[in-house]
């Protein structure tokens, strides 16, 4: 929705660049993008009322409390994950494994499958984003992999991954966010 919106405002400030009138049909565009973002936030709040009425309050400050992790990321995970499977099966369902293709003594270059939920695997690469911007620990773990050559989506996609993996222990393991977790 954020690049439709962003799209639209482009368009917007285009129009009246030129000094172009709107259509009615373009007006109404832009009005139902309005009210669909807002539906859109609107959905977001009422889902996480509904992950707060279900879940242990422990488990959801637990999980809020990984860097980068909201609300909303933190009733993704706990209504699509299942927190007895194991991380690579959270791994490969959201789509963030990596697949190679090889043969004999030929080995190819690795990429993500791509097979999981591309909703989550966008919304899980944004939380990354957001603790690279705002977490020491992830800038510089970001920073590391940068200096390996790894391109800008490879670290994020890893961040990502990284992030996944500290919210199913501490599911599993009862226990809120710790720095120790990130160096593992």
């Amino acid at each position: 929705m954020q690049v439709t919106s962003s799209t639209l405002r482009r368009f917007q400030q285009s129009y009246l660049t030129l000094n172009l009138n709107t259509s009615q049909i373009e007006k109404e565009i832009f009005e139902n993008c309005k009210q669909l973002a807002k539906k859109k936030e609107q959905l977001e709040k009422e889902v996480v009322a509904l992950i707060k009425a279900k879940f242990d309050n422990q488990l959801i400050q637990n999980l809020e409390s990984i860097p980068g992790i909201s609300g909303f990321m933190c009733s993704l995970i706990l209504f699509c994950l299942n927190p007895v499977q194991s991380v690579k099966g959270w791994i490969g369902f959201i789509g963030l494994d990596v697949s190679v293709c090889q043969s004999g003594t030929w080995i190819g270059k690795g990429k993500l499958t791509k097979r999981g939920n591309p909703y989550f695997r966008k919304r899980l690469f944004m939380c990354a984003m957001g603790a690279v911007i705002h977490y020491p620990e992830f800038r510089q773990i970001y920073e590391s992999l940068k200096s390996k050559g790894r391109k800008h989506p490879e670290a994020i996609n890893i961040i990502a991954r990284k992030l996944l993996k500290i919210s199913h222990a501490v599911i599993v393991n009862k226990t809120g966010y710790n720095s120790q977790f990130v160096a593992a």
